[in-house]
């Protein structure tokens, strides 16, 4: 629900398509700043100015950069550029050079230009990080969020190196911030948002009906990510149904005794087993599911709530509980609350896990075994050198049951 809220409205240029222009380039955007692409459609029939913002079906922006390809732009955009400046529209980037069409004067196209040039809230820079940095010293913008784990400051922004990942809507009376940590290490973040509310709330995204509520401390927030783990930041004006306190961890036992089965083959394997390492190749090189089967003593307590904790596995686990399925582990830490299926006495807990198929491609590619009931794969051309590595598969990490 809501609208998302982004700063920067992206300019692609005239020229299709959208990928080609940048290649493997990652745009260059800060931490703590986002940004929706526009065409020149969108730009000339989509987007409204109402007190210096840019304003669209989709948000609101602080400024407009020229990017892409850019340098090269038609008599009618640059008109519209023109116009969109004189309206108190910043725009940030590097005047055109030329036109893509052959049918536009030049002595017109370089009058706009100098027009262009000439205007007050146009800003000649090169790069997206060149127009956000004097944008926020103009105080035409600011960072929506910010992240630290003691004195390092994260990296929040939308590359592939980034520390940790976030996307911002808003909706009337409260924003939702989705943070997500895009690393295996567990992150002590101390958070700060641009939207100031009076109710700060935390969600698990695995479990949106749980709901925290967040302690404010000067505007800065204390969150814990766990390995590749997302949570919701709620802000509020009015206050929410919020999961009660009692709901902390009592106790937690970790799991043995594992029987792991591939088809017919039965492997016993204690509390973790990770297949893409066994001496067996068919089971080594295996992509598809396993099932993990073992069986727990259990007298469930008054009022207690039970669950299974999944610290670490790969990719996918379906959890059932004395032959009834109860859900799907997909994130690490997650989990799965496992108490309306529990009888006194010993429970039957059986794990499909699932990986993905990269095993069984560098097994098929070098003439590996399989197993009997395997799917063979086949690859158009050789892709994996001799060397390449196998992807951890299966329990990774001791499962846990987690009491309430």
């Amino acid at each position: 629900t809501g609208r998302p809220v982004a700063q920067i409205l992206f300019f692609v240029g005239e020229e299709a398509p959208v990928t080609a222009i940048w290649g493997d380039r990652e745009f260059e955007v800060p931490s703590g700043y986002d940004f929706d692409l526009v065409s020149k459609p969108g730009l000339l029939t989509q987007i409204s100015v109402t007190d210096g913002k840019l304003v669209s079906a989709q948000g609101n922006y602080d400024l407009l950069y020229l990017g892409g390809n850019s340098e090269k732009l038609t008599l009618e955009t640059i008109q519209k550029l023109i116009d969109l400046a004189a309206s108190g529209v910043p725009i940030f980037g590097s005047l055109p050079n030329s036109s893509p069409s052959l049918s536009d004067d030049q002595n017109e196209f370089q009058s706009l230009v100098e027009a262009l040039a000439a205007s007050d809230n146009f800003y000649s820079v090169n790069t997206e990080a060149a127009a956000i940095a004097l944008a926020e010293q103009l105080g035409i913008t600011r960072a929506d969020w910010r992240f630290k784990v003691g004195d390092k400051e994260l990296d929040a922004s939308y590359t592939p190196k980034a520390d940790v990942r976030c996307i911002h809507r808003t909706d009337a009376g409260a924003d939702l911030y989705f943070v997500s940590n895009t690393g295996r290490e567990i992150l002590e973040v101390l958070a700060e948002f641009s939207t100031q509310r009076r109710y700060s709330y935390l969600v698990d995204a695995t479990a949106p009906e749980k709901i925290y509520e967040l302690e404010n401390l000067d505007g800065e927030f204390q969150i814990k990510l766990g390995p590749y783990a997302s949570v919701f930041v709620m802000l509020s004006d009015s206050p929410v149904e919020r999961t009660s306190l009692a709901t902390v961890k009592r106790s937690e036992e970790l799991i043995g005794d594992w029987i792991a089965k591939f088809d017919d083959l039965e492997i016993e394997c204690g509390d973790t087993f990770d297949w893409s390492t066994s001496s067996l190749d068919a089971v080594r090189y295996h992509s598809g599911s396993a099932k993990f089967k073992t069986a727990i003593q259990l007298g469930p307590e008054i009022n207690a709530k039970y669950a299974l904790g999944f610290d670490d596995f790969s990719a996918l686990i379906d959890v059932h509980i004395n032959d009834v399925f109860v859900g799907t582990a997909w994130a690490l830490g997650q989990e799965i609350e496992i108490t309306e299926h529990l009888r006194p006495g010993q429970n039957e807990v059986e794990l499909v896990i699932k990986n993905n198929w990269r095993n069984r491609l560098i097994g098929d590619q070098y003439g590996k075994p399989r197993l009997p009931r395997a799917v063979p794969t086949y690859l158009g051309y050789p892709i994996f050198e001799p060397d390449a590595e196998l992807m951890p598969a299966g329990l990774l990490a001791p499962v846990k049951i987690v009491v309430r």
